[in-house]
């Protein structure tokens, strides 16, 4: 799924391979972990390298996702890469949003990421986050998190 022998080096490398990548978030985002990990393997350097390097602005928010990567979660890496993967398509798709609103939108690719595979692997500060989602106060939590 991602391009065969590309190249990320330049700015056109990055607006050429833009669709590849929405693609290829989306994907992940929308896949179950387990079912796509053969195959998100190879996406997962791909994406990675996009983020890192395209002409767009996402904040990875450590206090929104230090429990969860601290604690070890068995798919911690995945979920790191959903909750970008969710903001960098929405500044793809350049939706007006502060940064606040970015944060909700790569939790709630995180959330949703989740309700496909909480059966399996329960976690519970994931647990608490889809509550709070439910209740209508995520994101009066992000909020307060990044302020």
């Amino acid at each position: 799924m991602p391009p065969e022998n590309y190249q990320l080096e330049t700015t056109e490398d990055f607006q050429n391979h833009r669709i590849q990548a929405e693609k290829a978030m989306r994907w992940l985002m929308e896949t179950p972990i387990p079912k796509g990990a053969a195959i998100s393997k190879t996406l997962n350097g791909f994406v990675i390298e996009w983020i890192k390097g395209a002409p767009i602005e996402i904040e990875t928010r450590i206090e929104m996702l230090g429990p969860m990567i601290k604690q070890e979660y068995q798919y911690g890496p995945e979920m790191l890469l959903i909750y970008q993967s969710g903001m960098a398509v929405a500044e793809i798709e350049n939706l007006p949003l502060t940064s606040g609103q970015k944060q909700l939108v790569g939790i709630h690719a995180m959330i949703n990421a989740y309700q496909m595979i909480k059966a399996e692997a329960p976690f519970h500060y994931l647990d608490k986050m889809e509550k709070l989602q439910k209740k209508g106060k995520l994101a009066y939590w992000v909020e307060q998190k990044i302020r």
